[in-house]
């Protein structure tokens, strides 16, 4: 009976010292929005989530400091969407991983259409990891062709 709870003590010292399994990910609550961008493009109105990306002077997107994780960045994609838009419209997407030399990248074609006017916008986004966080920059492609966004802005992932 003694070896029992010895080892009964020796198990909850250890969970008490080394956690029960569950690692805590620390929330990132300030951005982090410095990045060298291609020629031509700079960020503005820098907040502590998020910033503009301007072409010439011209809004063509933003950057977000998202609530997701590295570990929940496919599964909650959906619920991040809906924070953005609304659950008054439709929202699809395609996404996919792509390759990296740095920190995991998610590639997402997202549409957005009214269900009334079935009018469509759609946006081209880049979620990747960094310091912790996961970033949403996204581009309006009625501002900006998507052949544009790969050629200027995989290199910088």
């Amino acid at each position: 009976m003694k070896k029992v709870f010895a080892f009964v003590l020796a198990l909850s010292c250890l969970f008490i010292l080394f956690g029960c399994g569950k690692a805590e990910v620390p929330t990132v609550t300030t951005g982090d929005f410095s990045m060298t961008l291609p020629e031509g493009y700079t960020i503005t109105d820098i907040g502590d989530t998020a910033c503009t990306i301007q072409k010439d002077g011209k809004a063509v997107g933003g950057i977000i400091l998202t609530q997701l994780t590295e570990k929940t960045m496919e599964e909650k994609l959906p619920l991040h969407l809906d924070s953005l838009t609304g659950t008054d419209v439709i929202n699809e997407y395609f996404s996919w991983d792509a390759e990296s030399e740095g920190s995991p990248v998610k590639l997402v074609s997202h549409y957005v259409t009214d269900p009334v006017t079935k009018e469509k916008q759609e946006f081209y986004r880049i979620l990747y990891v960094k310091d912790g966080g996961v970033y949403d920059m996204w581009f309006d492609t009625g501002s900006i062709d998507i052949d544009e966004i790969e050629e200027a802005f995989y290199p910088l992932f």
